[in-house]
This record gives C-alpha cells, structure tokens and sequence, in this order.
C-alpha cells in the first residue's frame, strides 16, 4: 500500500502530464486557426469536462485492482498524449487536401472548425482519464485510511492541481526557450509512462505475495512464478520505449509533411485555350514521394510567433516570409510596400523627418529605405518586440535584402513591447513607422487601439505624421473604413489620407492637425524602383478619410475583432 508521500507524488506527476496535453493540444489549435481565444476557452472547457465525466464514469467501471486499473489508465494517457499532436497534424493535412474551399464562411460554417472539433477527440481522452486518475489517488487515499482522514485527501488535491500549475509554467518556459510544444507532450507521456510502471510493479509485487501465501506449503511453484514475474517487466519496457521511439522518430517526417502540404500543396488555376483548369491538390496517396520532391521550409520558434522561410516552388532565388502562416512578403516583390511606406508619407508631407520612430519592422527592410536619406534622418529608433526576429534578420537570406541595415551606426534598437515602450518614453518624433503583422489575432489588436493610437499621437512633433499599415478594403466589414476614420479622429489625428499601394496593401498616413497632403510625387535624390509620377497621378490610389460615425471603436477594454480574409489559412 503506497504512503501518503508517494501518492502525493503520483499525483503531481498525473496532473502536470493531462494539464500539459491540454496546453499542447489548444497551442496548436490556436496556431493552425488564429482562433486563440476560441480554440484555448474550448480546449480546457472540454477537458475540465471530460474530467468530470471521467470522475463520474469511474463509478460504472469494473476494476479488478486499483493499482491494476490505475495502470491501464496510466498506458492510455501516455499513448493518446503521445499521438495527439500527430492526430492534429494528420487531420489538418487531410483538411488540406480535401476539404478547404477557400471561401469566406460564418464561424460556425467554417470547414476548419469543424475539423478542429474533431481535433479534440484527444483531449476529451485525456480529461476522462485524468477523471478516473483523481478518483483512484482518492480511493487509495481511502483504503490507507479506512476513510477516516479527509485531510490526505484535501492534501492530494491541492498537489493535483499544483501540478497543472507546474505545466503551465513549463509550458510558458518551453515556448520562451523556443523548444517545440511536441518535446513537452513527450516529456509527460514518459511521466504517466514511469507511473504505469509503478503501478506495475506495486501489482506484480501485490500478486506476487498472494501467490506465496497460497502456495507456501509448495516449496516447488516458488521458483517458478518469480521468474516468469521478472521476465515480463524488461518485456514490457521495451516495448514502451520502441512505441516511444517510433513516435520519436516519425514525427519530424510528419512535422516537415504538414508544413510542405500547408505552403506547397495547393489549387492551382490556369487558363488553358480560353477554358479553366483547375490541378491539385496532391493526394494522401502520392503526398510522401511529392513532398520529397519539395525544398524545405525553414521554419524557426521564437517566443511571440513561428517564423517560415518558404523557397519558391519555381524560382529557387526567390523566397516567401510567413509569420504564424500568414503571408509577409516575397523577396521579388517586397519594394513594392518598403518603398511606398518610406517614402510616400515624405513626399506627401514634403519634408524628410529628422527623428525617426519604427515600431516593428524587425525583418530590416524599412529600414533599409530610411537610411538611403544618409544623413539628412539624423537617428532611426526602433523598438521591436522579437528578439530572435532581429537576429535572424541579421543572417542570410534576410542581410542580402535589408542590406545589412540593422547594424548600421544610425539605427537605435530597443527590444521591448511597443506599448510599454511609447507609456515609459518622453521622446518627441517627426514621424513614427508602425510596421506590425496584420491583426489576425485579439493580442495583435491592440496595437489599432484608441489607446495604443492616442500614445502614438503624444509623441508626435507638432508637423509630425504617423504612417501605418491597416487594411480598410476588403476586411470583411462593410463598416470597417468608418470605422478606422473615426478610431484614429478619436485618437488625435484629424486629418487621414489613405492610399494603396502595390498589391493592395493600404497604407493611412495621419496628422495631428489640419494641414494640405497633396499626394504627388516629389524627387527626394534616391533611386526607387517602384514609385514613379504616373502611380501619382492615379486619383484611383489615394482617399481622404472623413471622419466616421462609429463611436463603438476597437479599445484594450473593449476589442473589436477584424475578420481578414487570408487564403493561406
């Protein structure tokens, strides 16, 4: 009969194993949709659930031995926590193939969710059994002490949940150590695995004794059942550790297939002869010798987001950013939208900044443009959240392109949150450079905040202006445009021009106060490769914000989600 020591123990070892599933399973779910809030609120309600079901389910169980059901329990935990993530990858590579459509769907419509639903068959698992778990601890607990000592059991229940305490700590640590969420889920599968083996070692010794006990007047059998008995735990263990190699070894190929079935393996749409055709996607059947075919993504953690270097498919020189798997830039492409938003605002405006803020733009290329004016921008200050986004800008094939700029004399790097940064600073700037990702997410809202926007607005020098990347067409909301005039009116700038630029990317150039912005072009004594006087004198790619109506504006306290298309996703 284990102590209250032991059972203390098992017990902070089963709980930090089920929480740490639970935190793999909604990370990974979070990250294939975008759906952050929605995909972790219903993994841990389905889990905490399932863990009720699971405590409620034991009592209709028919077990022959604690320790011997505790076992089982233990077995399945350690397989179905192994294969989850496998599970998820493999559901979303058949989704890929066969079920995205591309189209723009209501929540509940929307054929990813729907395969994400299915995607938590693994967690439900694991919240039954993790269930059937905290009533064997308390069944022990109870056979040890007759039922009498109700404060073994509060003390067993504090350590269970402790130890979901100590996975959501190791969790955070893992992703802030940028190790792969699969290692953590490994690491508690072998927890639950060296559990099962306690258990089977506390039955062979229980079974063991009874058997010397009905047979101690036959001296003979005793040789014989203590073999047999130590013969099978060697056995057992290696079968275990082959499953966990298998797994071990398979999931890099499988990893490295989900990536290049998610970036490579699309529809594909031509004209041929005046007559539509569409090819693809590769089938589960000739996936495996199609992506051998395929280059490899690079694909690096950090502690904010997934960074992927994409090689083209047709050009091997040319090169795709994905952050999270959503499209940044292409290498042949990406002047289009450094060029428009350097230099555009300076035209416009008709005076090149002295100081310069950049919130963002850790890939350099931003950069890059400001510092082709020498001189005349005395001190570029960036503040970028991402540290490894910067180192990793800084090698290749990132310095090719950003020319090497975030080394350069005159560019001032700060490594902090934008926000804590602009409330913390008392510096004044001629024009402030927000080059942020898209906000797919509720976290990257806050950065089109009224109060994110209304910090941005202070630090502006009087002639100042604030450029920035919001999409305004095409966002899903047919509100949207009034809303962003009157989220930046209420934020302190009055007068906003929009214009887009190559590939339809919008850009919203504000100012603190009315004044003329006579979009023309202006020769600022750089070579440009994208910007010329004919792109000017289109009225078609240039707007001037009225101020909007909406007084329900995106605020920290109150977000207002945008609903971006994206056809990678």
């Amino acid at each position: 009969m284990a102590n209250l020591t032991t059972l203390s123990v098992l017990a902070l070892f089963t709980s930090f194993a089920s929480m740490a599933y639970e935190l793999v399973i909604a990370q990974t779910l979070a990250i294939l949709t975008d759906e952050v809030i929605w995909w972790e609120s219903c993994s841990i309600g389905f889990f905490i659930a399932a863990t009720g079901l699971g405590v409620f389910l034991y009592e209709h169980m028919e077990k022959i031995s604690l320790t011997d059901f505790f076992m089982k329990a233990e077995i399945l935990l350690a397989l179905v926590g192994l294969l989850a993530l496998p599970f998820i990858f493999f559901l979303h590579i058949v989704y890929r193939i066969y079920i995205v459509d591309y189209l723009a769907h209501g929540h509940l419509s929307k054929p990813l969710n729907w395969v994400m639903f299915a995607c938590q068959a693994p967690n439900l698992f694991i919240g039954v059994l993790s269930g059937f778990e905290l009533r064997v601890l308390f069944e022990l607990i109870e056979n040890k002490t007759n039922g009498q000592n109700t404060r073994s059991q509060i003390v067993i229940l504090v350590i269970y949940h402790l130890g979901a305490l100590v996975a959501s700590l190791t969790f955070a640590v893992f992703i802030l150590k940028k190790i792969e969420p699969f290692q953590l889920a490994f690491f508690a599968s072998l927890l639950n695995g060296a559990v099962a083996l306690w258990c089977l070692k506390t039955e062979l010794s229980s079974r063991f004794s009874e058997s010397l006990s009905s047979v101690q007047q036959n001296v003979q059998q005793k040789p014989q059942l203590r073999p047999a008995l130590c013969q099978l735990r060697p056995a057992l263990c290696l079968l275990v550790l082959a499953s966990y190699g298998i797994v071990q070894w398979g999931w890099g190929p499988l990893k490295e297939l989900q990536i290049k079935n998610f970036y490579f393996n699309n529809v594909k749409a031509t004209m041929n002869g005046g007559v539509f055709e569409k090819t693809g996607p590769i089938g589960l059947s000739k996936i495996k010798s199609w992506a051998d075919q395929q280059a490899s993504v690079q694909r690096h953690f950090t502690a904010y987001q997934v960074v992927d270097v994409v090689p083209d498919a047709k050009d091997s020189e040319v090169w795709k950013l994905f952050l999270d798997g959503h499209f940044q830039f292409s290498s042949d492409t990406e002047r289009f939208y450094h060029e428009t938003i350097a230099h555009v605002p300076i035209m416009i405006t008709g005076k090149v900044p002295e100081n310069v803020l950049v919130l963002g733009g850790g890939d350099g290329l931003l950069a890059r443009e400001l510092l082709k004016y020498g001189d005349r921008i005395r001190q570029i200050k960036m503040v970028e959240i991402d540290k490894e986004i910067l180192e990793l800008a800084k090698s290749l094939p990132f310095s090719t392109l950003n020319a090497s700029s975030l080394t350069h004399r005159r560019l001032d790097i700060s490594i902090a949150d934008a926000f804590t940064w602009l409330r913390q600073s008392r510096n004044q700037f001629d024009a402030i450079y927000i080059d942020f990702p898209y906000p797919y997410t509720f976290e990257g809202l806050r950065i089109y905040s009224t109060e994110f926007l209304s910090l941005v607005a202070r630090h502006l020098s009087k002639d100042g202006f604030v450029i920035m990347d919001i999409p305004i067409f095409g966002a899903g909301d047919p509100n949207w445009q009034d809303h962003v005039s009157s989220l930046l009116a209420r934020s302190g700038f009055p007068k906003v021009l929009a214009f887009e630029g190559g590939y339809g990317e919008t850009f919203l150039l504000g100012v603190t106060r009315e004044r003329a912005l006579p979009f023309a072009y202006k020769d600022l004594g750089i070579r440009l490769e994208t910007l010329n006087q004919k792109w000017f004198a289109s009225e078609e790619n240039h707007l001037e914000l009225t101020h909007g109506s909406t007084k329900d504006v995106n605020s920290i306290l109150k977000p207002r989600r945008i609903s971006l298309p994206d056809v990678w996703k």
